[in-house]
């Protein structure tokens, strides 16, 4: 079972950096516009959209570089698909997804910044996934269980932050 949760923490590595790299980012004026204000609101910028992908290529390419000490929790073959690809997919997935969900939060009138439990904490697991889907085959209970799994983390990481003062709530 470690193994398996390994794996699944493995791949989603790009996609992870990519939906925390934002915040890394956040005093550089390079990029730093709305993509969709009214659609998104203005805390989507470009800026996060650019670092998010930088992130996930690199973050890909580390996984290409520490492949033969990590291969037993590998489900993709890091030496035979494009790394970019790979990369750009993991992160514009995550990022996607956490458009989409911020998309959600302004059609419910929920205010940037606020919570949309549950959503919060998988939604760039289901960007990384359906992009990455379009590029791999990944079976759909391998999903379910990152969705499980990675859920769970990303929330137990929330709580983490927020008590050594990073995040300003737990969720």
């Amino acid at each position: 079972m470690i193994i398996y949760i390994l794996k699944i923490i493995w791949i989603f590595l790009p996609g992870a950096f990519a939906n925390m790299a934002p915040l890394f980012f956040l005093r550089i004026n390079f990029l730093n516009s709305p993509i969709n204000k009214k659609l998104f609101g203005e805390n989507k910028t470009w800026r996060g959209l650019f670092f998010g992908i930088i992130f996930g290529i690199l973050v890909a390419f580390s996984q290409k570089i520490l492949s033969a000490l990590f291969h037993k929790i590998e489900i993709i073959n890091y030496n035979e698909i494009n790394i970019i690809v790979f990369g750009f997919l993991m992160g514009f997935g995550a990022l996607i997804g956490d458009l989409l969900k911020s998309f959600i939060k302004r059609k419910f009138k929920i205010s940037p910044g606020k919570s949309l439990p549950i959503f919060d904490q998988i939604d760039w697991i289901i960007g990384s996934f359906i992009i990455l889907s379009l590029y791999i085959k990944i079976k759909i209970e391998f999903f379910i269980y990152s969705i499980l799994i990675l859920g769970i983390l990303h929330f137990l990481i929330n709580i983490f932050s927020y008590k050594i003062k990073i995040r300003k709530t737990i969720l």
